[in-house]
Parts: structure tokens; C-alpha cells; sequence
């Protein structure tokens, strides 16, 4: 049972991953993609403090705070550029798009400050762009 206890946490997880870039497309072809972004960061972040103060979380350094505006304005800039995209294209080529393009900046930076991956890596990357590819291939 302890080898399933992730399970759970990492299925809501995914859900809720997939309802928001569902929710954000379809809101951003209704609404301007800032908008959108801007409910859904009022949102997160209200949750977020809710769940600090619940669980009585100390208050961040500032130094973690400027990391942490530094990565929300990064993050924005790419979820206004998903939600745009999901407005204006098929979601089915945007999405796996997004997520491998979304995961080869920490896989560059780890190969840079750590070393090339390893082969279940690169085989990892070899699947994840085969399928943009095949998935691409399918819209046209």
C-alpha cells in the first residue's frame, strides 16, 4: 500500500493541471489571455495564502521573494503565451508542445550544471518530441 500512497496526490494533481490549461483556452477565447491571467493568479494566490496561514508557514525571505517574483513573471509570460495559443489553435498540438518545450529548459540547465542526462532521459526526450511530432502530423 505505501508504493501507491503518491498515487492519489498525483492524479488530482494531473486533473487539476488539465482542467486549468482547459479552462485558461477556452476563457482566453472569451476573454483577453491578461484577464485570464490575472483571475487565475488572484486565485492561486489566495489559495496559496490560505494554505500558509492553515499551516502556520513562516514568512519568506526577501531573497525568496525576488526569486519568486523573478519566476512568476517568467511564468506568466508562458502561460499568457499558452492560453493564446490554446485560443487560437488545437489544443492537441498546443498542449504536448508546451510541456516538452516547458521541460527542456531545466533539462538544458541540469546538462549544463550537471552533466548531459542520462539514457532514460534522453530516451524520455526522444518520446516527448516523437509525439509533438506525430501529434503536429495528425492536425494538419
Amino acid at each position: 500500500m505505501s508504493n501507491l500512497a503518491g498515487v492519489l496526490p498525483a492524479v488530482l494533481s494531473a486533473v487539476a493541471w488539465g482542467v486549468g490549461d482547459f479552462a485558461g483556452g477556452m476563457g482566453a477565447r472569451r476573454e483577453s489571455p491578461y484577464r485570464v491571467l490575472g483571475v487565475v493568479s488572484a486565485a492561486g494566490l489566495l489559495a496559496l495564502l490560505a494554505a500558509g496561514l492553515l499551516t502556520r508557514e513562516a514568512l519568506p525571505r526577501p531573497a525568496d521573494v525576488g526569486w519568486a517574483l523573478l519566476g512568476g513573471a517568467a511564468g506568466a509570460v508562458g502561460i499568457v503565451a499558452l492560453y493564446r495559443a490554446l485560443a487560437e489553435g488545437s489544443a492537441a498540438v498546443v498542449s504536448p508542445t508546451a510541456a516538452v518545450v516547458g521541460a527542456a529548459i531545466p533539462v538544458i540547465a541540469g546538462a549544463v550544471l550537471e552533466g548531459p542526462p542520462g539514457g532514460d532521459r534522453l530516451l524520455g526526450i526522444a518520446l516527448g518530441l516523437l509525439g509533438i511530432w506525430l501529434v503536429s502530423r495528425s492536425a494538419e
